[in-house]
């Protein structure tokens, strides 16, 4: 058996001998400490009720006192030892700091421990604090005689409790007192048992950062758990799962370097746009010169033109320059890579350069022009009114008017002035999407105006592009040779008609209506784009609200009585079993051509993506004619001369009858309380709604 020692530290010489002389009980009284050492705290602080003062108790590590040894002490206000085996039970708590020692401990719990002593009696200590970094184990003489066992100070040391001897101590070096006892230690420890490992902790927190978890235990915000972790266990902690995880990439440095001269190095990389041209181009494939930062793009209908792309770019920037490239420089994409681009680019003794895959910061200069070119296109395409499918001439006027602005990374300068060598000419330049009036001379008629878009700039030849307005969509006149450019029509073709007036679109670079050239030239301007509401709560806040108030109940009138789509019935009259799907509005404003509002619409449709398969709906395909067959129905119409109709059928989904029993809720905007929709027609938003219109036809 291990002897379990108790040793008990007299702090006053004077009362020490009183003690040994009387044969006095000793009791906790109010010690002097003025010839104390000076290095010894003695301080109690006032937030603080767990103080231990050691007076002149030499706790060093020259002592080489064991883990089980237990020091008496009289300024102790409680029980507290370091040796986490000694618990027979714990109790974890938030920590509490401790005076005394020379310095300030914390304290990480509290438990009972128990000894037995040389006279076989059993004593049981509770309200112990675990004091880990404690520099011996401390018993507190005034909790032991508040346990009614008491310290009897004479020829030995003796503990008594109800007038029984239960307990001797031997005075041993530095007036330092030992109990022969024997500690009673349970098969477990609780401590030992409640220590988790640093990695089981972190993974019941779901893998939080150490810091964060070291700051929720510590905080003594979180009850049955304590932080007893060392710094070198926090040092040498790794969580493989968060290094596979949480894993990012480290920023790569920014790169200062620039080619020398032109075409020492090119960037080149393809962008998608996310609607086709009406050539149905959808591509776009971009050359930078490092030197300039001139751009060249090229819109294209797939990746497989990049190669016939590049070779023509590259046999034109040769034989204008008379200079060779020297390096290209893009991304690891299949349109860069194959054999015949290799072959070519080995052939002209071109280098190439090619970035790892996933890091397109190792081509970050062909990476932000395309953000720039995009940016620059929705904004142009926005701001004019014309269609999305316009972005390749939006495209091209973005890329002409970055090569006459200045680039930072070239001290400021205009990559046209660089290329070329000389300023370039803006003298035709327009804001994009203006009007531009195009007059075709007929003979001995007059003059035909038309009205045109400004779309780009011919840097290369004398006159610039512009899209023609028709009925029919938007084209690309063939001869331009004799374009004009106004803000309105020539003063001689304006004539005022009494009652209708000229509808007049004003460049879209400028905010305030222009003055027609005619005094007395009447002019309306056009609304411009709006945002339509999103859901009911818009609606009614966008200053619009009674017409999209009358526009909702138009749809619901026309839906409930002209198609017979539903008809209301009492929510408490559902079958067992029954869901009711959700419903809403969805609000848009009907432009005609030129942009000109004509109504708003409001169309109710059902919030589908609730519904249950198997239950709610079972098939939903429903065929779709290719466009590959439109094409050839349309080509065999016209090698054989004959009519083709196309007929648009109104609310096609809703002459499809339902076998379903579905229910709606009623949507926001009509007031039918304690009412529920059951539907006999397919509205738009159900998953079966084309199969049941598809049905219905055939």
């Amino acid at each position: 058996m291990i002897a379990f020692v108790i040793i008990i530290a007299l702090y006053h010489t004077v009362e020490t001998a009183l003690a040994h002389a009387t044969g006095r009980y000793h009791t906790m009284t109010q010690l002097d400490t003025s010839h104390l050492d000076s290095t010894v705290s003695m301080t109690v602080r006032p937030s603080v009720n767990v103080v231990a003062l050691l007076g002149r108790l030499p706790l060093n590590r020259e002592l080489h006192l064991p883990n089980d040894t237990l020091v008496l002490d009289s300024g102790a206000s409680h029980h507290m030892v370091k040796d986490a085996s000694l618990f027979d039970a714990w109790h974890t708590r938030s920590h509490v700091a401790v005076d005394g020692a020379g310095g300030s401990l914390m304290a990480q719990g509290t438990g009972s421990i128990t000894i037995r002593t040389s006279k076989q009696r059993t004593i049981k200590l509770c309200n112990v604090y675990y004091v880990p970094d404690l520099p011996a184990n401390l018993i507190s003489v005034m909790q032991l005689r508040r346990e009614r066992v008491y310290t009897h100070f004479g020829k030995t040391i003796e503990l008594r409790s109800q007038g029984q001897l239960i307990g001797v101590a031997s005075l041993i070096a530095n007036q330092l007192s030992t109990l022969d006892a024997t500690p009673i230690r349970s098969t477990v420890s609780p401590v030992a048992a409640a220590a988790i490992p640093l990695l089981t902790l972190h993974q019941r927190f779901g893998h939080l950062s150490l810091p964060n978890l070291r700051r929720a235990v510590s905080s003594g915000q979180l009850q049955g758990q304590t932080w007893t972790y060392s710094a070198a266990e926090c040092k040498a902690f790794s969580c493989d799962t968060c290094k596979a995880a949480k894993a990012t990439r480290t920023p790569f440095p920014t790169s200062d370097s620039r080619a020398l001269q032109p075409l020492e190095l090119v960037h080149s990389d393809v962008l998608t746009l996310p609607e086709p041209t009406t050539d149905g181009e959808r591509y776009v494939v971009t050359f930078i010169d490092d030197f300039s930062r001139k751009t060249w793009v090229s819109a294209l209908r797939n990746k497989s033109q990049v190669f016939d792309t590049f070779q023509r770019w590259h046999a034109m920037i040769e034989r204008s320059t008379g200079l060779k490239l020297r390096t290209l420089r893009t991304d690891n994409g299949g349109e860069y890579t194959s054999k015949a681009f290799i072959e070519y680019c080995s052939h002209h003794g071109i280098t190439r350069q090619l970035t790892i895959p996933y890091t397109p910061e190792q081509n970050g200069r062909a990476e932000r022009t395309n953000r720039t070119i995009v940016e620059g296109t929705i904004s142009l395409l926005q701001h004019s009114g014309l269609p999305m499918r316009l972005w390749r001439e939006a495209l091209w006027y973005v890329v002409d008017t970055k090569n006459l602005s200045p680039h930072s990374a070239i001290d400021h300068k205009i990559p046209d002035t660089i290329w070329y060598g000389k300023p370039p000419s803006t003298a035709n330049l327009r804001a994009f999407g203006c009007r531009a009036w195009h007059t075709t001379p007929r003979l001995s008629l007059p003059p035909v105006v038309h009205e045109n878009r400004f779309a780009a700039l011919e840097t290369d030849a004398s006159d610039d592009a512009t899209i023609e307005m028709s009925d029919d969509g938007f084209d690309t006149p063939s001869d331009m040779s004799m374009a004009q450019f106004s803000l309105s029509p020539p003063a001689s073709d304006v004539t005022d008609d009494s009652a209708d007036p000229i509808d007049f679109l004003s460049c879209p670079s400028r905010a305030a209506a222009f003055a027609a050239t005619t005094a007395d030239s009447p002019v309306v301007e056009l609304e411009g784009p709006t945002e339509d509401p999103q859901n009911w709560s818009q609606a009614v806040k966008s200053g619009k609200e009674e017409i999209w108030r009358q526009a909702a109940a138009d749809e619901f009138h026309s839906l409930a009585t002209e198609y017979k789509c539903f008809t209301p019935v009492d929510s408490s009259s559902l079958p067992p079993g029954a869901k009711v799907l959700g419903s809403r509005f969805i609000f848009r404003t009907k432009r005609d051509q030129l942009g000109k509002i004509t109504s708003h619409k409001g169309r109710l449709v059902a919030q589908g993506f609730s519904q249950r398969p198997g239950i709610d709906y079972d098939e939903t395909f429903a065929p779709v004619a290719k466009f590959t067959s439109i094409r050839a129905l349309i080509a065999l119409a016209a090698a054989k001369k004959l009519h083709v109709h196309q007929a648009d059928v109104d609310k096609a989904y809703l002459h499809g009858e339902l076998k379903e029993d579905l229910y709606m809720r009623v949507p926001q905007g009509v007031d039918m309380p304690g009412k529920v929709l059951k539907l006999h027609r397919s509205i738009y938003g159900l998953k079966q709604a084309g199969r049941d219109r598809q049905r219905r036809r055939g």
